[in-house]
């Protein structure tokens, strides 16, 4: 079988080398801008227009989801493997290009200048039919031995729940490495408490592990926080927010 990656990105340039080191033939790469870098990584020809597409066995739609309308009028698609690497979006996305639909979706933060080497990445797969989910299976143990099968419904909550955990919190250690920067703090100082808070995610149970102000309800302390954090915005209606989600939690837990 031969594959088609469509798109040049971070989850392009993924699949399209993790699947080129295990062997597979990555027939084009399709970008307006910059299939020739990647191409020229996975022997592949790259092509900046889709009427130039050839046909192929498989094609793997690896880009944002807001860039997903391009592929959809697309004749040489008609009736082929359909791959996308969508964890939000549903399976028959494209029922009206093809029957023969598939998902692969990496459950991780994907980027191209620093690539996972671990072939422990969750895949999270799904398809139209119970022999195409076979062959998708097949293309994401190319890559990952950890496969996951999940249906529209459950794949979408575990994107809801990746972005809880990862972008949420990215953002809210960026929140404190800028009050630490405006206060001349080393943010490096957080590290431990960092440490301890992945240790206590690898343990699990987490709403019994929730420290901090609000679960003691050390009012005082919250109305200072909030104080200090009047020049920065809307980081302190984060933290307000986040705030009454804990004691509405601790709430949920007493009742």
């Amino acid at each position: 079988m031969n594959i088609t990656i469509l798109g040049s990105g971070n989850v392009a340039t993924y699949f399209g080398l993790a699947l080129y080191n295990a062997g597979w033939h990555i027939r084009q790469v399709f970008s307006p801008r910059n299939a020739a870098e990647l191409a020229a990584k996975i022997g592949a020809m790259p092509v900046d227009d889709p009427e130039l597409l050839e046909d192929a066995d498989i094609f793997i739609i690896a880009v944002k989801d807001d860039a997903f309308k391009v592929f959809s009028n697309i004749a040489t698609l008609k009736d082929k493997i359909v791959i996308h690497c969508s964890g939000s979006n549903s399976l028959g996305m494209f029922a009206g290009l093809s029957t023969q639909l598939g998902v692969i979706w990496p459950l991780y933060s994907v980027n191209k200048h620093n690539l996972p080497v671990t072939r422990d990445i969750p895949l999270v797969v799904d398809a139209s039919t119970t022999e195409l989910l076979a062959v998708v299976r097949k293309i994401a143990a190319a890559i990952s031995d950890n496969i996951h099968h999940l249906d529209d419904a459950s794949r979408s909550y575990l994107h809801l729940s990746a972005v809880l955990v990862n972008n949420f919190t990215n953002h809210l250690y960026a929140m404190a490495e800028q009050i630490c920067l405006e206060q001349q703090i080393d943010f490096q100082i957080l590290q431990p408490i960092i440490s301890q808070g992945i240790d206590n995610v690898k343990q699990g149970h987490l709403v019994s592990r929730q420290t901090g102000p609000a679960i003691r309800n050390d009012f005082n302390t919250i109305s200072r926080h909030m104080d200090m954090l009047q020049h920065m915005g809307l980081a302190r209606d984060v933290y307000q927010s986040l705030t009454q989600s804990i004691i509405q939690f601790r709430n949920i837990r007493r009742d």
